[in-house]
């Protein structure tokens, strides 16, 4: 809750005790947990880690934090031989910050950094200021895992006492680093030799950015000293993630990917480059403080063929597209409006990507919502189509209903 909210107000004016239910879980964890926060990847990362731990340790794994069960409510389950592993957000960092949390991760990961929640912190270096903590709280019995190619996220080098170990897509040459050579994850040791780990295409995730996730948790399973077969054998199995990069359907050549997760245009720009010039891109909800201009950058570089904006942000996307090269942005509405325009526009060969760069919260109950969304609108298109062929009536479609957006006529 942000302190400009009327309750935090009147707590803060009346200087009452403040407590949230992460800071209850953290001041009272048995073990040290592994901790990842970052602006994109936290959430993959965060389950791979604990997949990988699951695969290689015949013991309890939880997992928190910013996603699934209150960490709270499963105290219970964990005892001193658990691994927990934790999603972080800057909103949470902050509050443990600010009540002084007694935080001491056994291993602290970033995984970039990139403007987020300007709304609520005001500026990127306070949203960096509370991603920072986490490094700082490390003991030097830790161990923390930086990105190098990220410049903001690898100064937190500087405020470590902990060892710091590093992954990137390219070659650092330090060691303890991860990285990707003649398309294969590899690991440096401290000694400075090479270990070959696993190609890239043998990963099941797409694009670019999963290869970097896959990195941190290479290093991540270095870091905690798991066996090297179990490593591979973790990058190699993980599946892809509900809400991110996610085949919800194909027909007539045309493959759907819900990727709702995506709520910064940065991770956008992810999406945009795992499909290229085949994407189709439906885009919008309510922006979180930042600038579009990245969400053009990557249209252009990767040769979006259309962007179709919806929501209460669909005017400042279209504005910031007004003078992109090739690529043209519509605005509609809503997602299905959007929905409807982008298959009508597609052929086969064709991806229509949800992949908003915003939250959901003009039209939607929450992220998850406007994914459910996307795929009863897929469903009922691919169900008219199958209806069509085979010459019956087509089924109603029973797929929920969106708000409609502030200052948006439906």
């Amino acid at each position: 809750m942000p302190r400009s909210a009327p309750v935090r107000r009147e707590v803060l004016r009346r200087a009452l005790p403040w407590c949230t239910e992460m800071n209850l879980a953290l001041e009272r964890l048995p073990v040290r947990p592994v901790c990842v926060t970052g602006s994109n990847g936290k959430t993959t990362t965060t389950r791979w880690i604990a997949a990988m731990l699951e695969h290689a340790a015949a013991r309890e794994v939880v997992l928190g934090g910013n996603m699934g069960r209150p960490l709270l409510a499963q105290l219970e389950r964990i005892g001193p031989d658990s691994a927990v592993v934790l999603e972080l957000s800057s909103f949470q960092l902050q509050d443990a910050r600010e009540a002084r949390v007694r935080l001491s991760p056994r291993l602290g990961i970033v995984t970039q950094l990139s403007p987020n929640h300007l709304d609520r912190h005001g500026s990127f270096a306070a949203y960096v200021r509370e991603k920072r903590w986490l490094i700082e709280r490390l003991e030097p019995d830790a161990a923390a895992i930086l990105p190098h190619e990220d410049a903001e996220a690898a100064s937190f080098a500087r405020v470590c006492r902990a060892p710091v170990l590093w992954f990137g897509l390219r070659d650092p040459g330090l060691p303890n680093s991860a990285f990707v050579r003649e398309a294969t994850l590899c690991w440096r040791t401290a000694r400075g030799e090479i270990v070959w780990v696993l190609g890239t295409a043998a990963l099941r995730l797409r694009g670019r950015h999963n290869v970097r996730n896959a990195l941190a948790v290479l290093a991540a399973g270095f870091a905690l000293g798991l066996p090297l077969a179990a490593i591979r054998s973790a990058l190699e199995r993980f599946e892809p993630l509900r809400d991110r990069l996610e085949p919800v359907g194909c027909g007539g050549g045309i493959l759907y990917v819900n990727d709702t997760k995506a709520s910064t245009p940065e991770a956008v720009a992810c999406a945009l480059e795992a499909y290229g010039a085949r994407a189709l891109l439906l885009c919008g909800g309510v922006a979180k403080g930042g600038s579009f201009a990245p969400l053009v950058r990557a249209a252009e570089r990767f040769g979006t063929q259309a962007v179709h904006a919806f929501g209460a942000s669909a005017g400042e996307i279209e504005a910031a597209f007004a003078r992109a090269d090739g690529v043209a942005c519509r605005r509609w509405p809503d997602l299905e409006a959007a929905f409807a325009a982008a298959c009508a526009q597609a052929r086969a060969g064709d991806v229509v990507l949800l992949s908003p760069g915003c939250a959901s919260y003009d039209q939607y109950a929450s992220y998850r919502e406007r994914g459910e969304h996307f795929r009863a609108l897929v469903r009922a298109r691919l169900s008219a189509a199958e209806a069509r062929r085979q010459g019956r009536p087509a089924a109603s479609a029973h797929a929920p209903a969106a708000r409609a957006a502030p200052g948006v006529r439906p």
